[in-house]
This record gives C-alpha cells, sequence and structure tokens, in this order.
C-alpha cells in the first residue's frame, strides 16, 4: 500500500511541477520582483537553496524519531501552504508574500529524504533499483504533458489559476500520504550522530563532489533559465 501511495503521489506531483518549474519565475518576474531579487530568494531559500539543504539534515533525523508519515504529510502540507499563498499573493498584488511562499517551500523539502526512506523501508533490496525507477516515470510523464500544455492556460488565465490547482493537487497528495503511509515506528539498527554521518560524507567525497558541481552549475545558469529568456515574458492577464 506504501508503494502505490507513493507512486501516485509523485505522479500528481508530477501534473503540477511539469509547468511550476517553467512558469514560477515569469509569474514572480511579472509581479514586480526584480530578477536579482529572485535569485536571491533561490539561493536562500525555495526548493533548492541554502535554507532547504540544512533543513533536509534534520527532516531526516526527526522522521528517524517520529515516524516517516508525520514528515511526509508535514512537508506536503508545507507545499499546500506554498502554492495557496503564491496564489493569493497575485489576487491582492503584495508581492512580499512571494518571500511567504519561498520560505514555506523550503520547509516543504523536510519531506524529500523522508519520502524516498519511506520508500526504502517498504522495498527489498533488490527490487529498490527498479521500483525507483517507476516512482521516478510517475513523477517525469505528467510533468512532461502538463507542462507543454500549461502554456496556453497561463496566457488566458494568468498565474492565479494554476497555482490555485497546483495547491488542490498537492492537496490530493497529502490526503494520500494521510491516508496510504503506515505510522509505523522506525527501528534504527545503526545510531549515528551528525559527527559520524559528516566523517562518512568526507570519506565519500569524489562521491558527493559530482552532486556538488551538479548544483553549482543549476545555480548559476540554469535555474534563472526561464527568467532571462526573453520569450518567458510573455503579458499575463493578472
Amino acid at each position: 500500500m506504501t508503494v502505490k501511495t507513493l507512486i501516485v503521489y509523485n505522479a500528481l506531483q508530477g501534473a503540477y511541477t511539469g509547468y511550476i518549474r517553467i512558469f514560477w519565475q515569469p509569474f514572480v518576474l511579472s509581479l514586480g520582483i526584480s530578477l536579482a531579487s529572485i535569485r536571491l530568494l533561490e539561493t536562500f531559500s525555495g526548493s533548492s537553496g541554502v535554507l532547504s539543504s540544512v533543513l533536509q539534515l534534520f527532516g531526516g533525523r526527526l522522521s528517524d524519531r517520529f515516524g516517516r508519515k508525520l514528515l511526509c504529510t508535514l512537508g506536503s502540507f508545507f507545499l499546500v501552504l506554498c502554492w495557496l499563498v503564491a496564489a493569493i499573493a497575485f489576487v491582492i498584488h503584495r508581492s512580499f508574500l512571494i518571500i511567504v511562499s519561498y520560505l514555506l517551500w523550503s520547509a516543504s523539502v523536510l519531506a524529500l529524504p523522508v519520502l524516498d526512506a519511506a520508500l526504502a523501508d517498504n522495498v527489498k533490496e533488490s527490487e529498490r533499483s527498479r521500483v525507483y525507477s517507476v516512482v521516478l516515470l510517475a513523477n517525469v510523464v505528467p510533468a512532461s504533458i502538463t507542462g507543454f500544455f500549461a502554456g496556453n492556460l497561463a496566457t488566458k488565465s494568468g498565474p492565479v489559476v494554476l497555482l490555485l490547482l497546483a495547491s488542490l493537487l498537492e492537496g490530493l497528495g497529502l490526503l494520500l500520504l494521510f491516508k496510504g503511509l503506515r505510522s509505523s515506528p522506525v527501528v534504527l539498527l545503526v545510531k549515528e550522530d551528525f559527527k559520524t554521518v559528516f566523517k562518512d560524507a568526507v570519506k565519500h567525497w569524489r562521491y558527493f563532489s559530482v552532486f556538488t558541481a551538479d548544483a553549482l552549475s543549476w545555480s548559476i545558469s540554469v535555474s534563472l533559465a526561464c527568467s532571462t529568456n526573453k520569450k518567458a515574458f510573455f503579458k499575463l492577464p493578472i
């Protein structure tokens, strides 16, 4: 049940993240926030900023103590609020609410490592590669479809409709996680503290350096591609 729940949840998320990745920054720019401000917000908050990176450390530890279900549902709840607050920002034309959305987006990343852990807890080691591939496919396919078709809807309806749709889809995902995930306690075979984890990370620095380089290149260029592309500055009916 848990594996099916996570597959469907990833499909629901993919249904809106496909267009959020494309239109989020142009949406924010249309509200009057500068490109430099977006760069600052993306660096320190959002889904891949400094704050979200730090929170992931705490998310894993808290899930070991309080269970996977609590952290997964909490992260999803933060995402529901994130897109809802963003929609309100465009309705009342208050750009400061975008900052709140970014912070809620960061808080939702608490659940990111926990979702992977919940999947690993319920899948045999020999089957994990196959199941993870299915989960990834469930996320990518809806994302590619909605990302393609959301363009016309964005130009006709504006950001409010798409952001409310994102909040609705994440809300369905939250309900699914609440109903489908088991709240069984986590049994730790090996007790590790932060110092031990840090030492292990340093030991495998070559492996982690690949991810560091990828994140750095993303932050320098690709993360702002949508906002710097002139074609992305379409006129929105706000």
